[in-house]
């Protein structure tokens, strides 16, 4: 509470040159962290030897929250309380210690109990009834009615001016945050887990993951008051405990670090504090600082500045010069650091590089004379891989001084950092471009790539600026599908698309992302393939149907479906789920062949279509024990001859329903199943042989919902002679491989035919000669930069509009 620090100056110095306590020997000031805490949590714990009952409370604060600015002693000062002129009494800073609401009825005008560290935020509660937790008066204020319910139980956040309610949370005022902090960490050592800080608290926890920011901010911000020392000794006569923190608030700092409170003890030592004059730069561009040799003012950044103080913040008698001769910092996000140096002025006295989380500066000889200070700064430069926002920081945790001139108060020197404050020390990643950080990968048609598509939003290092929030648009070198979501707004700098599909298949196809002004993302090509003949076996019973037509047909592909060969009988009891025969009793492929103990389908790819052959896909084989055994599968096209897929197989000896897993079949390295013009037919079949009797059974066998036997390939559009066309290689101009077409400039595939006349454009595209061997005609041709147009002896091209 700093209002009274400037009323009273008088009293105020003899508080900052109070000696330790007796209260507190035997109590280890050397610690600090969780050591101190620890033993200042005994202390107050074991002198707290008498419990006052609630009602006891009353006749407390009449005594403890006097204001000690008015010498008849009537007055109570009330916690957020800040105008007595205006005609609202909730918002009251003084009123009668004679009107306590300790009855029943309406209390509008009085003042109540206000629990600084709310009853409901403990955990369990705080009780009032018996004496205990809810009941210890160092966190128990005078307080309007009104405005206690307005605090109720609300977390306290940060803010500035008078009190108030912010969003869901309460600020006490500027002139009881630090009361209210040092209530709240006295109730933390003395009840532990019950009274979690984090629970009462809003913010981060940048200092300690034990307790929000704000607490130790406002324990340095707000200092001591006449009145929280008066309270101290108060209480401390009914209770027989004190509150540490009023009684020294650096004590905070030793234990969870921070801004560099009051330090009311070992007023002899020197320290090292922030320097309040010097602003952290906000919002670093931190590429502009990659020295990693030899910082100077020009190629580094100052990222804080202390002050070195001999005697500390009021000087000392011993007529000597402070000499510090070594400097250790703690950094915070060190790894976003690549060097450090300190500078005394314009002068460099020590640089290091940064391979941890703490740095030391040694051979210092930094002179401070008796009862006087000096500035030192750190200049930084920083690594290439950091986090947006990410903040950096400098505490000081370690000082040695020559022998011969003052020392520290405390090894840390108070432990000083420098601020958190909102920006302050932050690094700021500003994209540049786009990036692929899940790449798209092969996919069915009508089917969204999994995992889903991320996009990232980079600055030069690779970066992500987490607050770019720019739509992100993603396109392809064919249409994206009817139910595709193109089009994403990032979220923490990344853009995810989860509903990316296409309703048409193409073999090689590109992703292209862009957003604004970033530079632009193209993927690695993937393909999208479809499912173009597929059967369902669920439900088949009597060896199923012959032919048995697909459940999933790509339109326009006529198939018959499976048929069994004239060797191949269904005789005796058939398994459910399962599509097949029996009879297969030949002892080789040949004769198995002349025996027709076959099954097949046949295919004709439809008009304007071209059909490239992927695989079949994994499929299950049911066996009966006396079933065939071996198997070879083969293709045709049109009425040639059959060709081996692969070598023999054999079908496993499981001959329960479950059947045998059979890998899949690749066909894309099989050229002849490749690029098959429209009316082109296509014929697979498996021959079967090794069965021991004429009732040994063979399946296609069910094994998963949906289709269990899917051939998968790719439909491509075969060319219009009134596409647009464009180079896809150099080459002579009569050879389709060279050409890609597309019916809407958008989509594009490999060409089926060279363009002509009818082409609605022609491109030779950047770095592809195109020759003309002999006599052509074309409209709409245009060559990139960098695109040659040949036409060779014996050649002769006529442009037409």
């Amino acid at each position: 509470m700093r209002q009274f620090l400037l009323q009273l100056c008088l009293v105020a110095t003899s508080i900052l040159h109070a000696q330790i306590p007796s209260y507190y020997n035997g109590l280890n000031l050397n610690q600090t962290g969780s050591a101190l805490k620890s033993d200042l949590a005994q202390l107050i714990s074991q002198t707290h030897t008498t419990q006052i009952t609630y009602n006891t409370v009353w006749s407390v604060l009449q005594k403890a929250d006097l204001d000690p600015s008015n010498p008849s002693d009537t007055i109570v000062l009330l916690l957020y309380g800040y105008n007595d002129l205006d005609a609202l009494t909730i918002n009251d800073r003084t009123r009668s210690k004679n009107l306590p609401c300790n009855f029943t009825g309406n209390c509008n005008g009085y003042w109540n109990r206000e629990h600084m560290y709310a009853q409901s935020l403990g955990t369990p509660p705080l009780a009032t009834d018996p004496p205990g937790t809810g009941t210890d008066a160092h966190n128990l204020r005078a307080c309007d009615v009104q405005m206690n319910s307005t605090r109720n139980n609300r977390k306290y956040t940060d803010g500035s001016g008078t009190s108030g309610q912010i969003g869901q949370d309460f600020y006490p005022g500027d002139e009881w945050k630090g009361d209210v902090a040092r209530a709240v960490m006295y109730m933390f050592l003395r009840y532990n887990t019950q009274c979690l800080p984090i629970n009462v608290g809003a913010g981060s926890t940048t200092f300690s993951t034990e307790i929000p920011d704000i607490f130790l901010e406002w324990n340095a911000e707000d200092p001591v008051s006449q009145l929280e020392q008066n309270r101290n000794d108060t209480i401390y006569n009914y209770q027989g405990n004190r509150n540490p923190f009023v009684d020294n608030p650096y004590l905070a700092t030793l234990i969870w670090t921070g801004p560099t409170a009051q330090n009311f003890w070992n007023l002899d030592g020197s320290d090292i504090i922030r320097d309040a004059t010097f602003s952290e730069p906000e919002l670093i561009p931190y590429l502009s600082y990659q020295e990693n040799a030899d910082l100077t003012l020009t190629n580094s950044l100052a990222t804080g500045t202390f002050l070195v103080r001999d005697g500390g913040q009021n000087g000392d008698a011993d007529n000597l010069p402070t000499t510090v001769t070594r400097l250790d910092f703690q950094l915070t996000n060190s790894t976003a650091i690549r060097r450090v140096a300190l500078f005394a002025g314009n002068a460099e006295i020590g640089e290091v590089n940064v391979n941890g989380q703490n740095i030391s500066f040694t051979n210092l000889n930094v002179q401070v004379a008796d009862n006087d200070s000096t500035s030192l700064t750190l200049r930084a430069s920083f690594t290439t891989n950091v986090a947006d926002y990410q903040q950096i920081g400098f505490q000081v945790i370690y000082v040695v001084t020559a022998a011969n001139g003052s020392s520290m108060s405390f090894s840390n020197g108070g432990g000083a950092s420098t601020s958190t404050t909102g920006n302050k020390n932050k690094l700021n990643v500003i994209a540049t471009g786009l990036s692929f950080t899940v790449a798209p990968s092969n996919v069915l048609t009508h089917t969204p790539m999994a995992p889903a598509i991320v996009l990232a939003c980079n600055d030069a290092a690779g970066n992500v600026d987490v607050d770019y929030t720019q739509s992100v648009v993603l396109s392809a070198t064919m249409n994206l599908g009817a139910a595709a979501v193109g089009t994403i707004t990032p979220a923490n700098g990344l853009a995810t698309f989860a509903n990316i599909q296409f309703d048409e298949s193409n073999r090689s196809v590109t992703l292209f992302a862009s957003s604004g002004t970033l530079i632009p993302a193209e993927s690695s090509n993937f393909s999208v393939s479809e499912i173009l003949l597929g059967w369902d076996l669920t439900g088949l019973t009597n060896y199923g149907p012959s032919p048995y037509g697909p459940s999933t047909n790509a339109v326009g592909f006529l198939s018959d479906g499976w048929t069994r060969g004239t060797g191949i009988t269904t005789g005796g009891t058939a398994g459910l789920n399962a599509w097949g025969g029996n009879g297969m009793i030949s002892t080789s492929a040949s004769a198995a062949i002349t025996a027709q103990d076959i099954v097949s389908f046949t295919g004709t790819v439809p008009s304007g279509k071209v059909l490239y052959s992927k695989a079949f896909r994994p499929y299950n084989i049911r066996v009966s024990s006396s079933g065939a055994t071996s198997g070879q599968w083969q293709y045709r096209i049109n009425g040639g001859a059959f060709v081996d897929l692969g070598p023999v197989v054999s079908w496993g000896n499981n001959f329960t329903s479950s059947g045998n897993m059979q890998s899949e079949i690749t066909l894309s390295n099989i050229s002849a199943l490749q690029g098959l013009a429209s009316g082109t037919s296509v014929t697979f079949r498996i021959i079967l042989w090794g069965a021991t009797t004429t009732s040994g059974n063979w399946y296609l066998n069910a094994f998963q919902a949906g289709d269990d036997v899917m051939y998968e390939g790719f439909w491509e559009r075969g060319s219009q002679a009134t596409d647009h066309f464009r180079t896809k290689n150099s080459g002579v101009w009569d050879n389709a491989v060279n050409w890609e077409s597309s019916s809407d400039g958008i989509s594009w595939y490999a060409a089926t035919l060279f363009p002509g006349v009818m082409a609605q454009s022609i491109k030779i595209r950047n770095g592809h000669m195109t020759q003309v061997t002999n006599s052509q005609s074309a409209s709409h041709l245009t060559a990139e930069i960098g695109a040659t147009l040949l036409v060779v002896t014996g050649g002769n091209l006529l442009i037409q509009e």
